[in-house]
């Protein structure tokens, strides 16, 4: 299984790396497999360990706007689960781009690391504040 060695996880110990994984699941995702949909609730976060992971917004019946990739060592749904305004429904849909890797943590286990370790919020609501500007630069059809 994965481990959470990077730099979200950085300040954690081994003992609170071990026992984080307790609430996590390892998960094959295929090529163009759609991870979640814009509207769903949000009771996970994921982090991606193997290719791409595509965001973006279904626009009328049949047509997308892309909004990002995240990248392996990156993470989704933070914004669901960790800004108020999004009342933990998600604001956008995600799918692999190739056959992906990605770690599923339950969201009470990232929130209550979060609120013990102040850094691991602070990261995550830097990457909040980062795809918010993005947004904003984005025209919304």
């Amino acid at each position: 299984m994965t481990n959470l060695d990077f730099d979200l996880f950085s300040t954690l110990s081994t003992s609170e790396k071990d026992t984080l994984m307790l609430f996590c699941q390892e998960r094959i995702l295929q090529p163009w497999e759609v991870l979640f949909h814009e509207g769903e609730l949000a009771n996970v976060f994921y982090i991606v360990f193997e290719w791409d992971i595509v965001v973006y917004r279904t626009i009328g019946k049949d047509d997308e706007q892309y909004l990002w990739t995240v990248t392996p060592r990156g993470y989704l749904w933070e914004m669901a689960l960790f800004d108020p305004l999004a009342k933990k429904v998600r604001m956008a849909s995600a799918r692999s781009t190739w056959i992906s890797r990605i770690l599923v943590m339950l969201d009470y286990a990232i929130e209550n690391f979060a609120i013990k370790h102040p850094e691991i919020l602070a990261c995550i609501q830097k990457v909040i504040d980062e795809r918010k500007t993005m947004n904003r630069k984005i025209t919304w059809l």
